[in-house]
């Protein structure tokens, strides 16, 4: 059985797939086609081979030109079941249904059930047919609030504002100053087990992203010393209580903001997500193999709790600056430990992601001073190479596509 990995960027999860399946039971179809990912299976790219922009249609589309009989997705395809139901027509789905997706990323279903359970969430109000913004709350829109499409992913278009805008398809979302992090987790549609806690990094100049835009993760221990040191207690029983309500199976994570030992609750990625290939770097956790095992019902004898004296893993996607072409670098930079390498020659656009950097440390500030210095490092040489400015050529318009979480 020939297995498909697809999403917008499918290089760590075909790096992980790779420690259990054989390279000839696997392809992969995403956007970008990255320098490393061509030398590791069979691989597509809506990119350069299909000449499209990122959208979940165009890789349906273009899927239908390839011979698989399974699929594995990744981000972003979660928000659109009704895609994936044709992908079930002609193949195993390998994670969550469709009918698990329309439920846990409909804010009409997945807020009023954090409701009745008592899990910790910012007041989140939207506009349907059924209620209007904020109708239930005026104090809170007194309040500094965030928008947000529904269709979330990345970080993208999520704008902070204090007068509510009530535009059909968006969320208007209790803004809670905190610590942004994840939780992963694997789910047999029964139970569930804990497999890491990230800091999610946002916005952060150092890596040339702004706004609310995701730009990596630091795996380790997130609360500090004053906070909450049950926190994997609750986070185990909020992730086997969404995983009851919702049938949540395979690899899984959770967004939330971490404010006085307490975890608000933003949202599920029903999918194998950026931050596994940590796990798999620091705990050595075959997360792909974790991933069909438990779809099989079986979660592995893992404990987390043992793992979080060990350091801190972490890892930042750096964002172009500048318009730039592409040196020849790929080698260097793989050999580097860089990885999702772009081609020689290729243009990047400024606010486009060029590549993703890894480092460890023994505390979360020397592994955050380590992802920095190789940003800085990697700015000097596309600065002494290829960086287009005013008296350099310019790049062509670009053609807009859908935009794109990593």
């Amino acid at each position: 059985m020939r297995i498909l990995l697809t999403g917008v960027s499918t290089r760590a999860m075909v790096e992980s797939a790779l420690k259990s399946l054989p390279a000839g039971k696997i392809l992969s179809l995403d956007y970008f086609g990255d320098y490393d990912l061509q030398g590791l299976c069979e691989n597509y790219s809506l990119k350069r081979t299909f000449c499209r922009p990122f959208t979940a249609s165009n890789l349906f589309s273009a899927s239908q030109y390839l011979s698989f009989q399974a699929v594995i997705y990744t981000s972003n395809l979660e928000n659109y079941p009704s895609l994936l139901k044709k992908f079930q027509r002609k193949s195993i789905l390998l994670g969550n249904s469709p009918e698990t997706l329309s439920r846990i990323r409909n804010p009409g279903i997945f807020f009023p059930f954090l409701e009745r359970t008592g899990i910790p969430h910012p007041k989140t109000y939207f506009k349907d047919r059924k209620r209007k913004i904020g109708q239930s709350d005026s104090g809170f829109l007194q309040s500094i609030f965030l928008q947000k499409p529904i269709r979330s992913g990345g970080g993208f278009r999520i704008t902070q504002i204090r007068a509510p805008e009530k535009k059909a398809r968006q969320l208007i979302q209790e803004y809670i100053p905190g610590l942004p992090c994840s939780a992963l987790f694997l789910a047999n549609g029964q139970d569930s087990v804990l497999i890491g806690l990230t800091e999610q990094l946002i916005g952060l100049e150092e890596f040339g992203s702004q706004g609310f835009r995701y730009c990596g993760n630091i795996l380790g221990k997130v609360w500090r010393e004053a906070e909450s040191s049950y926190l994997l207690g609750e986070l185990a029983e909020i992730t086997t209580l969404l995983t009851r309500e919702f049938k949540l199976r395979g690899a899984n994570g959770i967004d939330f903001i971490l404010k006085g030992g307490v975890p608000y609750l933003l949202e599920v990625n029903p999918r194998y997500t950026a931050a596994m290939e940590l796990v798999e770097k620091a705990y050595h956790l075959p997360v792909v193999e974790a991933h069909l095992n438990s779809l099989e019902g079986y979660l592995p004898a893992f404990n987390l709790t043992t793992h979080l004296e060990k350091g801190y893993w972490g890892k930042a996607i750096l964002f172009a600056e500048k318009d730039l072409k592409v040196p020849s670098l790929q080698r260097d930079w793989f050999e580097k430990g860089i990885r999702d390498i772009p081609l020689e020659g290729e243009l990047i656009y400024k606010g486009e992601p060029i590549c993703t950097l890894f480092a460890y440390g023994p505390t979360r500030e020397s592994c955050y001073r380590k992802l920095v210095e190789k940003a800085e490092g990697l700015k000097a040489d596309l600065s002494s190479f290829c960086l287009i400015n005013d008296s350099q050529e310019k790049l062509p318009p670009k053609e807009l596509p859908e935009k794109y979480p990593r």
